[in-house]
């Protein structure tokens, strides 16, 4: 869990686009679902990007937080999962802003 302090409406829009197609955008990955916005990240919703020279799929969710938004990656088991958290992290400082590693919740 990563948490991102701020505005959570600002954070939202920095880091998420809806696409002409109707896709969520997060930096250059993309949803998988075509009628997605902004509300629909409160679930889990599934992205596809392009890391270490292949596709991979991953799951992000935001959630409101008293000192701005916390972001949570879910992996699906892929040979590039590892790949995943660092490129989330630099996507968020591509939009110019920081995050903070959260402990999960037990």
């Amino acid at each position: 869990m990563l948490l991102i302090r701020g505005e959570y409406e600002d954070i939202c829009n920095r880091l998420f686009q809806v696409g002409t197609d109707g896709r969520m955008m997060f930096g250059p990955a993309f949803s998988k679902e075509s009628n997605a916005n902004l509300g629909h990240l409160s679930d889990w919703t599934e992205f596809t990007d392009y890391i270490m020279e292949g596709f991979i799929s991953y799951f992000l969710r935001v959630r409101k937080s008293s000192d701005g938004l916390v972001l949570d990656i879910k992996l699906t088991g892929s040979n590039r999962d590892r790949y995943v958290s660092p490129s989330v992290k630099a996507y968020i400082r591509w939009a110019g802003l920081e995050w903070t590693l959260l402990q999960a919740e037990e």
